[in-house]
């Protein structure tokens, strides 16, 4: 089965090696042509255009940061009249409204927009261990599902398009804790002169303490290192204000996110904005961080 992947950053690429790896014909499209050079030499046919992508396949996962990249893609000049006939799959954090709304355009073109939430790094994709949530139009459900149960048993289908967005949403509200925790429980085993590899196994494997992404995290915090991008401070804070949103919406309580939002803000302002997400580590340890 042929198949096109439109953005190769890191979920992108991780997809399209995965795809590679289960026997898919695989096309990819990257603005920046640079970062689809490791993929092409896997086996993927690079071309130069939106449009080229669209056509190569029935099938096109969309990986682009955001609703509005995607949106700019789509509704391109470049892009319209390639969509009739494609069903596409967006990857992109959206609210459940944007993927609504953007599915309907690409409906006008006669195309179908399907929306998915990966639960997981792109490791685990590489592994075969991410959990896909995808929401579509019955007519595209099983095509959908049946592609991403090549790459991993995790597949649930989950309703009309925008499901997967709202469960996205849903699962943030328990993601704003897991780096916090990490960092906490670091922070207190240093202070009291405890091994840290203790905690960091434990946070791994234990079936009552552990906390997801514990292991990378917990790296990177210990070794004072947050080079490994996953997820930028500042892009966390941005995201911030839409969780509190959202747990307003559902009349939740919301202090807590907002503290959390400001363990972030502060982060940034000590200059850690661009790197990963970790890096709160420097702001919830710092009198500990200051003195070594």
């Amino acid at each position: 089965m042929k198949v096109s992947v439109i953005g190769t950053g890191l979920m992108g690429t991780a997809v399209a090696e995965a795809l590679l790896k289960a026997g898919y014909q695989v096309t990819i499209f990257n603005r920046t042509r640079e970062k689809t050079e490791p993929l092409s030499k896997r086996g993927a046919v690079v071309v130069d255009s939106t449009a080229k992508a669209l056509l190569a396949a029935d099938f096109i996962i969309m990986v682009l940061f955001d609703a509005a990249s995607t949106r700019q893609v789509l509704m391109s000049d470049d892009a319209r009249g390639a969509l009739q006939g494609r069903a596409l799959i967006n990857i992109a954090a959206t609210t459940p409204e944007e993927v609504i709304a953007l599915s309907r355009e690409v409906s006008k073109l006669g195309g179908s927009l399907a929306d998915m939430v990966v639960v997981g790094y792109p490791d685990h994709v590489r592994k075969g261990n991410a959990g896909y949530l995808i929401s579509s139009d019955r007519q595209q459900a099983d095509s959908w599902c049946k592609i991403f149960r090549d790459l991993s048993p995790n597949v649930h289908h989950i309703g009309p398009v925008g499901n997967a967005s709202k469960a996205e949403m849903a699962l943030w509200l328990p993601y704003m804790f897991t780096t916090v925790a990490a960092a906490y429980a670091l922070g207190a085993f240093e202070r009291l002169g405890l091994p840290v590899g203790i905690v960091r196994s434990l946070l791994t494997d234990n079936p009552v303490v552990r906390v997801a992404g514990a292991d990378r995290s917990i790296k990177q915090m210990s070794g004072r290192s947050y080079g490994s991008k996953m997820w930028t401070v500042d892009n966390f804070v941005a995201s911030c204000d839409m969780i509190i949103d959202f747990a307003r919406s559902l009349n939740m309580p919301t202090q807590v996110f907002s503290d959390i939002k400001a363990i972030y803000v502060d982060t940034s302002k000590r200059g850690y904005g661009a790197e990963d997400v970790t890096a709160i580590y420097e702001t919830i340890n710092a009198p500990a961080a200051s003195s070594q």
